[in-house]
């Protein structure tokens, strides 16, 4: 079986960044975390197996689109890494070959305006997508997603508010529709390590990310 590029690519990172003396803008683990949660996104939302492929507009729209739609954030802070990762990312694309210098720099610069409007736009309800906000509302009843039958319950319970509020009744009505619940998953490869969920309203699990 051939093996996936991103896993190739996220591979070779990890042992680029791990090299001695090797000046990161992040840290070495936080990097791995990182950078397969966001080759994951170029990948499933901008079409990108190769992020040698990276082209202007790419970075904004990744960061202030896509991560915010996709990625369920309680707590700022848990994006941190996020530009660490993706400023040694691209230093790993230059010094590979994969990025000439003058894209990289391009795309440095790119990441430079985008980087002070990131962590706002994550937070910001506007851009999130459907399933994002109903993780954020479980989240905030304090639902453990751990525990399949508590999340049962909630959805069915959302469905049912959701149901008496539709003003026409219509079983085809666009109140019925919107009460499914997407599928979500930690990052590209689900692990303890990337996911997790609040015990209770405000209460950080291990990781307080998830990727729907």
């Amino acid at each position: 079986m051939a093996k996936d590029p991103m896993d190739v690519i996220l591979a070779e990172f990890s042992r680029w960044a791990a090299a001695p003396d090797r000046e990161l803008s992040g840290e070495p683990a936080a990097d791995a975390v990182e950078a397969d949660l966001l080759l994951g996104l170029l990948h499933d939302h901008l079409g990108l197996d190769d992020p040698g492929r990276l082209k202007p507009g790419d970075l904004e729209d990744l960061l202030l689109n896509v991560y915010p739609r996709k990625v369920t954030v309680f707590d700022p802070a848990d994006t941190q890494d996020a530009i660490p990762a993706l400023r040694d990312l691209l230093a790993f694309l230059a010094d590979t070959g994969r990025l000439t210098d003058v894209a990289a720099r391009g795309l440095g610069r790119e990441l430079d305006q985008v980087a002070p409007r990131f962590a706002d736009a994550v937070m910001d309800r506007s851009r999130w997508g459907t399933a994002r906000s109903i993780m954020q509302a479980m989240a905030t009843d304090g639902v453990d997603i751990t525990d399949s039958a508590a999340v049962q319950d909630w959805i069915a319970q959302y469905s049912e508010s959701a149901w008496e509020a539709c003003p026409t009744g219509c079983p085809r009505c666009a109140c019925r529709r919107r009460t499914s619940l997407p599928p979500w998953r930690a990052s590209r490869r689900c692990s303890p390590r990337q996911a997790g969920w609040p015990s209770g309203p405000g209460q950080a699990g291990p990781s307080t990310r998830i990727v729907s």
